[in-house]
């Protein structure tokens, strides 16, 4: 047993030492977004959260989730509340669970990408514009800007004045989100944008289908 002991010490000194993988592993991509929050859960809106994060609802308290990498949108009242990958896993609550169709144009190799979502336009149009490098399914736009800096929203495929817009740092929320349907903002169905800010731009469509109805944050998130 002595001899055999050695041998596995020997053998055991001789190979690479075991990688510390609780220490190595990356923390999860974030996988849903807080919409609507009602005081004292320990959430705000706009937090991103990652899977296994939990939530505890005291009875009556409101949560609205939107996942990142499926088209879920939660409400949940009540319970706690275990954050997933594509959805949530509720004990002691009531979730009333709701599809946000036009996200479900999201490509597996775009829901893999941290939180940032983007919907690729199909349509190739008018080859003498820019191609769109994402549409909103949302005619209000929730802009996450770097930092405050003046928002210029400017029409593409038609003849309208660029929407030109002062952005201080109070007007932002978590300091980088600016909700334009607070501004009374709705861009076109089926318009195709530029919005600049900060020194950075994008190239946006609006969904056909857009309606001027408030709608999910997800499907209108433009990202600067």
């Amino acid at each position: 047993m002595r001899v055999f002991s050695c041998f596995a010490f020997a053998i055991a000194a001789l190979l690479p030492a075991a990688p510390a993988c609780a220490q190595a592993r990356a923390p999860a991509s974030p996988t849903a977004i807080v919409e609507e929050v009602e005081p004292g859960i320990g959430a705000e809106a706009f937090d991103f959260l990652r899977p296994g994060a939990v939530l505890r609802l005291d009875p009556g308290k409101r949560i609205v989730l939107g996942y990142v990498r499926s088209c879920f949108r939660e409400t949940i009242t009540g319970g706690t509340v275990t954050i997933g990958t594509l959805r949530s896993e509720v004990a002691d609550g009531t979730v009333r669970v709701e599809c946000d169709g036009g996200r479900l144009r999201l490509t597996p190799a775009q829901a893999s990408t941290s939180a940032t979502v983007i919907f690729r336009d199909p349509k190739v149009g008018d080859t003498s514009l820019p191609a769109s490098q994402l549409t909103l399914h949302g005619r209000a736009p929730l802009v996450e800007l770097p930092r405050a800096a003046p928002l210029t929203i400017e029409r593409l495929d038609a003849a309208e004045p660029a929407l030109k817009i002062a952005v201080r740092a109070a007007d932002l929320a978590r300091g980088r989100f600016l909700d334009l349907a607070t501004r009374g903002v709705a861009l076109a169905p089926g318009g195709l944008y530029r919005a600049e800010s900060g020194g950075r731009s994008v190239v946006f469509r609006v969904a056909s289908t857009a309606s001027p109805a408030p709608s999910p944050l997800l499907g209108r998130l433009l990202r600067l």
